[in-house]
């Protein structure tokens, strides 16, 4: 997604003297070891000086060509630009408690993700700088998070931070001239450092790049560990370790895996963090060809332990960005494809089961092409079959390859899907029942089985494959350990406090006014400035307005605050006291309440079981699934409390699994809550966040009508992306899991969900996301329903539009427009491609 005017670094031709010492004083003060660092991807190298030598010595790196003129190593693209799209000196800002206390953070959080095996896919990448004020001779230290920055060597994090010093130097020495300018802070730009941090996922170490100007900066790869200092103190100490080209490329799959995995899930995301697109054309094909090349090393990404208990061919970070990546970028589907096809053919055929069933996946999400699709999975399933059977003759079921049998499961259940997709339940049936056979611990196969049982219409069977369900962890604790933004840092509008000062504004006075000076090209008063400080970190808005609506940016995202966190699911926990107490006050509410606390985290293994128990429901009723379960299922305190007494009358039935019995409690709270508002259809009033929870519930339950009246009664009071997220989501959705509640698209018009979408863009556009991949799919299946030129006058007609959000929304369906141009192009040349 090419949103971004980019700028390459540039020689300094007057600095071509390569007598000059290259060493001049220290950047990085914390660096221990001397060692020698290969710099991107020639075969330079740096000298890392000694301890002794690091206070008072700066790396100068110079590469010379044969005419004496600097080069910068790698192999970057001429288009090589860096992102205008927010500008530097007006970006998002956390001002350091303490000097270097976010580095010291991210050291010791990296370190114990290590230790415990957490790693995940690790923190997102640290941009630090550093000020120096002369007047009180104090360092001030200022940081964000970033994802999306192409580090697939040094040319783009160099040039970012070039940009950013730049802005700050134009930005000081404009403020210094003004007559307003606080004459007791002097601003040393010749001290002012930034470094960038990427931490490496294969690797397990953290690439670090500190610069001060375009010709001196460092490159160090580190590696952390714990010491014990003579006081008994534990401290988390550097060491430098060697940097070569395959460091670079596992830096570049990392970053990207990480872009496109954070901006997909809001309960990873962190309040102090820019989203850039990893879309860029001048590097597209490297970026598919490099992820596919990193595909036998998926084990090594990580995989979401709430989907699946172990990693897999497809559930793995690594693939999940792959599919991610392509379903916006569709025009490169052939390509993919076909180098998938030459890595298994000629440059690594030893892997060649994991590029196929890539590819299967990859054509499984496309949707468009069927018969290569089936093709594919009956001729790698003949060829894995084969295997099966050969080392079944040959050794013990319990010594045959996990891998293998993982692999065979994955493409039988693609073939359950696609037969119940096109209503061949019997065949499906078949399928799914050798599939629970073959991998009793399969989340999916037990899924589908339950669903074949739904279509035959064999509600007890189906409850039965239910209760044998492999009962995954609601939360994944690795994710939730990722974050490691101290609370000190960062306060939501509306959290409770005891200082109110504290509530919106913790600076000193002395930090406050520099950033008074930094900021002064807003014309913003104190007061104004204020109100968009939250704790210790700075708001500041674009200055191109870029993806502005004023109401949603002045008012809803300021009150609000950005949507991030495992309690993202509804708006519980970013409202003020004084609305939460106003529904908690309510008698009728407590229920509502209760159930809202209780699912402010989604859940994936909940979500999807209580799909198939309403997906029941809808079909017989309540009272008749209750009935069913009855007959079917023992309660495990009743079997523990009367199994010697009613012996026989347990023989035939099951013990109900404790997690399915609490599913079976939820859903009656739920269907009890929009039941009852149906029922009484009062003209009561409620709070937006009533509004909100009541249509969150009933969405649950497939009140969907119902539902989206609710929500779209809250989002008049205000904009809150949750709600919008939730609406738009239907539409993406009801296609394939909803079909038997279609009454509710007449609701989805495209005027609503054009409405909806733009404010969505909008208020993640105040937060510094350009990257918006939900957003990017909605507008995906609008433009292929409604055809392109009939949103974007559908937008160019909303009431509220402005020309900062009518350029983020035109950049976006401009991108959709070129990829669209070359779908049909790629769907029939894909009939060429054979796996």
């Amino acid at each position: 997604m090419n949103f971004f005017k980019f700028k390459g670094l540039t020689s300094n031709d007057n600095d071509n003297n390569s007598n000059k010492s290259t060493i001049t004083q220290a950047i990085n003060p914390e660096a221990a070891t001397t060692t020698t660092t290969t710099i991107g991807r020639s075969n330079e190298h740096v000298i890392i000086p000694s301890e002794t030598d690091l206070s008072t010595k700066i790396f100068q790196l110079k590469n010379l060509n044969s005419d004496g003129k600097k080069s910068y190593t790698g192999t970057p693209n001429s288009d090589t630009k860096i992102s205008r799209s927010i500008e530097f000196n007006n970006y998002l800002r956390v001002i350091e408690r303490t000097f270097n206390s976010s580095l010291k953070s991210r050291a010791k959080l990296i370190y114990e993700l290590i230790l415990n095996d957490s790693v995940d896919i690790g923190p997102p990448d640290l941009i630090h700088m550093t000020t120096h004020d002369d007047y009180h001779n104090l360092n001030i230290g200022e940081y964000f998070h970033i994802t999306g920055i192409d580090c697939s060597n040094e040319l783009m994090p160099l040039s970012f931070l070039k940009l950013l010093n730049s802005s700050s130097l134009s930005s000081s020495s404009s403020t210094s001239n003004s007559a307003t300018a606080s004459s007791h802070i002097k601003h040393n730009t010749n001290d002012d450092i930034s470094s960038y941090s990427c931490f490496n996922i294969f690797s397990k170490v953290d690439l670090r790049l500190n610069y001060k100007s375009e010709s001196i900066y460092q490159i160090n790869l580190i590696k952390y560990h714990e010491k014990i200092t003579s006081l008994g103190n534990k401290k988390i100490e550097e060491q430098i370790l060697q940097l070569n080209d395959e460091i670079w490329l596992e830096c570049f799959v990392s970053n990207i895996i990480r872009s496109l995995i954070i901006n997909n899930d809001k309960e990873r995301q962190i309040p102090i963090l820019i989203q850039y697109p990893v879309f860029q054309k001048n590097n597209e094909n490297f970026l598919v060809e490099t992820l596919c090349q990193f595909i036998p090393r998926f084990s090594e990404c990580g995989w979401d332990s709430t989907k699946s208990a172990f990693p897999t061919i497809i559930h793995n970070y690594l693939t999940e960005a792959l599919l991610i990546y392509l379903k916006l970028n569709p025009k490169l589907i052939n390509h993919t494809l076909n180098h998938l096809k030459k890595l298994s053919d000629i440059m690594d055929p030893h892997n060649a089961t994991y590029y196929k069933i890539i590819s299967i996946a990859i054509m499984n999400q496309n949707g468009q092409m069927e018969l290569q699709l089936i093709n594919s999975i009956h001729n790698l399933l003949e060829t894995l079959f084969h295997k099966l059977y050969s080392q079944s003759n040959k050794q013990s079921h319990s010594h045959i390859s996990v891998q293998l049998i993982n692999c065979i499961t994955i493409l039988l259940n693609y073939q359950t899907n696609f037969l119940l997709k096109k209503k061949d339940i019997t065949t499906a049936l078949q399928i799914a029942k050798y599939c629970t056979n073959l991998s009793s611990d399969s989340f999916y196969s037990w899924y589908n089985l339950a669903n074949c049982y739904i279509h035959m219409k064999q509600y007890d069977l189906a409850l039965i494959a239910i209760n044998s369900l492999p009962f995954l962890p609601p939360t994944n604790i690795k994710k939730q350990l990722q974050s490691f933004q101290p609370s000190t840092y960062f306060k939501r509008p509306n959290s409770p406090t005891d200082d109110k000062d504290n509530l919106r504004f913790n600076l000193t006075p002395i930090q406050f006014n520099n950033i008074t000076r930094s900021l002064k090209n807003l014309n913003l008063s104190e007061m104004q400035l204020k109100s968009l400080i939250f704790n210790r970190s700075i708001y500041t808005p674009q200055q191109s307005k870029l993806g502005e609506i004023s109401k949603i940016w002045n008012k809803d995202c300021l009150d609000i605050g950005p949507i991030y966190g495992p309690d993202s699911n509804n708006l519980i926990d970013f409202i003020s006291s004084n609305e939460f107490n106003s529904i908690k006050n309510t008698n009728n509410a407590s229920l509502l309440l209760k159930r809202s606390m209780e699912t402010r985290q989604s859940s994936f293994i909940y979500e999807k079981i209580s799909h198939l128990l309403i997906k029941i429901i809808n079909e017989i009723g309540w009272n008749e699934l209750l009935q069913i379960r009855g007959r079917t299922f023992v309660m495990e305190r009743e079997y523990n409390d009367n199994a010697p007494n009613r012996e026989k009358e347990f023989k035939n039935k099951r013990v109900c699994q404790r997690w399915l019995d609490q599913i079976f409690m939820d859903l009656y709270e739920d269907l009890k809550i929009s039941q009852e508002e149906v029922d009484n259809n009062t003209k009561r009033k409620y709070t937006p966040l009533e509004w909100q929870l009541l249509g969150l519930t009933m969405f649950r339950v497939w009140y969907l009508e119902q539902g989206i009246s609710c929500l779209r009664t809250s989002l008049l009071k205000r904009t809150d992306p949750i709600s919008c997220e939730k609406i738009l989501q239907l539409y993406l959705e009801r296609d394939y899991e909803m079909d038997s509640q279609s009454s509710s698209s007449s609701l989805l018009n495209e005027e609503l969900l054009v409405e909806l979408v733009v404010k969505k863009i909008s208020y993640e556009a105040r937060f510094y996301d350009t990257l918006q991949i939900f957003n990017m799919n909605v507008l995906f299946k609008l433009c292929e329903e409604f055809g392109i030129d009939a949103i974007r006058g559908r937008i160019i007609t909303l009431p509220f539009i402005e020309e900062g959000i009518l350029t983020l929304t035109d950049t976006m369906l401009n991108w959709i427009q070129e990829s669209e141009s070359t779908v049909t192009t790629n769907s029939l040349e894909s009939k060429k491609v054979t796996i």
